[in-house]
Protein backbone atom coordinates (compact mmCIF):
# COMPACT_ATOMS: atom_id res chain seq x y z
CA UNK A 1 0.00 0.00 0.00
CA UNK A 2 1.58 3.04 -0.75
CA UNK A 3 1.40 6.60 1.05
CA UNK A 4 -1.31 7.49 -0.64
CA UNK A 5 -3.90 4.91 0.02
CA UNK A 6 -3.12 4.45 3.65
CA UNK A 7 -3.58 8.44 4.04
CA UNK A 8 -7.06 7.09 2.59
CA UNK A 9 -7.19 4.09 4.53
CA UNK A 10 -6.60 5.78 8.30
CA UNK A 11 -9.34 8.80 6.84
CA UNK A 12 -11.85 6.57 6.21
CA UNK A 13 -10.96 4.50 9.55
CA UNK A 14 -11.07 7.74 11.16
CA UNK A 15 -14.74 8.57 10.01
CA UNK A 16 -15.93 5.04 10.25
CA UNK A 17 -14.87 5.36 14.31
CA UNK A 18 -16.03 8.82 14.94
CA UNK A 19 -19.28 7.67 13.08
CA UNK A 20 -19.51 4.44 15.13
CA UNK A 21 -18.85 6.87 18.26
CA UNK A 22 -15.63 4.46 18.97
CA UNK A 23 -13.76 6.82 20.61
CA UNK A 24 -11.05 4.48 21.62
CA UNK A 25 -10.67 4.02 17.25
CA UNK A 26 -10.93 7.57 16.78
CA UNK A 27 -7.66 8.09 19.23
CA UNK A 28 -5.96 4.88 17.92
CA UNK A 29 -5.68 6.90 14.46
CA UNK A 30 -4.12 10.12 16.15
CA UNK A 31 -1.56 11.69 17.66
CA UNK A 32 -1.81 12.54 21.13
CA UNK A 33 -2.10 16.30 20.53
CA UNK A 34 -4.26 15.96 17.61
CA UNK A 35 -6.21 19.30 17.04
CA UNK A 36 -10.23 19.20 14.90
CA UNK A 37 -10.78 22.62 13.69
CA UNK A 38 -14.57 23.05 13.24
CA UNK A 39 -13.70 26.53 10.90
CA UNK A 40 -12.42 28.99 14.15
CA UNK A 41 -13.50 26.59 16.95
CA UNK A 42 -10.42 24.15 17.87
CA UNK A 43 -9.81 21.04 20.25
CA UNK A 44 -6.79 19.47 21.22
CA UNK A 45 -5.60 16.59 22.50
CA UNK A 46 -7.05 12.78 22.80
CA UNK A 47 -9.75 13.75 25.68
CA UNK A 48 -10.86 16.25 23.60
CA UNK A 49 -11.24 13.49 20.89
CA UNK A 50 -13.17 11.67 23.12
CA UNK A 51 -15.39 14.33 24.29
CA UNK A 52 -16.75 14.57 20.66
CA UNK A 53 -16.40 11.31 19.51
CA UNK A 54 -18.75 10.54 22.04
CA UNK A 55 -20.99 13.35 21.86
CA UNK A 56 -24.92 12.12 21.09
CA UNK A 57 -27.97 14.29 19.79
CA UNK A 58 -31.01 13.03 21.41
CA UNK A 59 -32.71 13.69 18.27
CA UNK A 60 -30.84 13.43 15.51
CA UNK A 61 -27.95 11.15 14.45
CA UNK A 62 -25.39 11.73 12.17
CA UNK A 63 -23.00 9.96 9.71
CA UNK A 64 -20.05 11.53 7.63
CA UNK A 65 -19.04 9.29 4.64
CA UNK A 66 -15.75 10.14 2.90
CA UNK A 67 -16.58 10.31 -1.12
CA UNK A 68 -13.37 11.86 -2.41
CA UNK A 69 -9.84 12.46 -1.91
CA UNK A 70 -7.22 14.84 -3.12
CA UNK A 71 -3.77 14.71 -1.95
CA UNK A 72 -2.11 18.18 -1.55
CA UNK A 73 1.18 17.02 -0.48
CA UNK A 74 2.57 13.77 1.48
CA UNK A 75 1.28 14.85 4.49
CA UNK A 76 -2.27 16.52 3.81
CA UNK A 77 -5.06 15.37 1.86
CA UNK A 78 -8.72 17.34 0.91
CA UNK A 79 -11.45 15.35 1.78
CA UNK A 80 -14.94 15.27 0.33
CA UNK A 81 -17.91 14.41 2.27
CA UNK A 82 -21.31 13.50 2.36
CA UNK A 83 -23.03 14.44 6.00
CA UNK A 84 -26.70 12.97 6.79
CA UNK A 85 -28.57 13.34 9.69
CA UNK A 86 -31.50 11.26 10.47
CA UNK A 87 -34.58 11.61 13.29
CA UNK A 88 -33.03 9.36 15.84
CA UNK A 89 -36.92 8.43 16.49
CA UNK A 90 -38.16 7.42 12.75
CA UNK A 91 -34.75 7.31 10.95
CA UNK A 92 -36.03 9.64 8.02
CA UNK A 93 -33.48 12.04 6.65
CA UNK A 94 -33.45 15.36 8.28
CA UNK A 95 -30.04 17.16 6.36
CA UNK A 96 -28.24 16.21 3.91
CA UNK A 97 -25.00 18.31 2.55
CA UNK A 98 -21.66 18.22 1.39
CA UNK A 99 -19.04 18.73 3.65
CA UNK A 100 -15.29 19.63 3.19
CA UNK A 101 -12.34 18.70 5.32
CA UNK A 102 -8.52 18.62 5.34
CA UNK A 103 -6.44 16.02 7.31
CA UNK A 104 -2.86 16.62 8.34
CA UNK A 105 -0.94 13.20 8.68
CA UNK A 106 2.89 12.42 10.35
CA UNK A 107 5.36 10.32 8.74
CA UNK A 108 3.93 7.33 10.06
CA UNK A 109 0.43 7.98 8.81
CA UNK A 110 -1.32 8.70 12.06
CA UNK A 111 -3.34 11.88 12.15
CA UNK A 112 -2.49 15.37 13.42
CA UNK A 113 -4.71 17.36 12.39
CA UNK A 114 -8.45 17.58 10.60
CA UNK A 115 -9.90 20.83 9.75
CA UNK A 116 -13.38 21.15 8.90
CA UNK A 117 -14.97 23.73 6.45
Amino acid sequence: MNSDEQSQAAIRAFFDAMNAQDADAAVALTRVDVVIAFGPNEAQGHEALRELATQVDEQLSAEITPVGFELESPSSVSVSARRIDRWRSTGETATERDVQARFSLDADGAITRVEFA
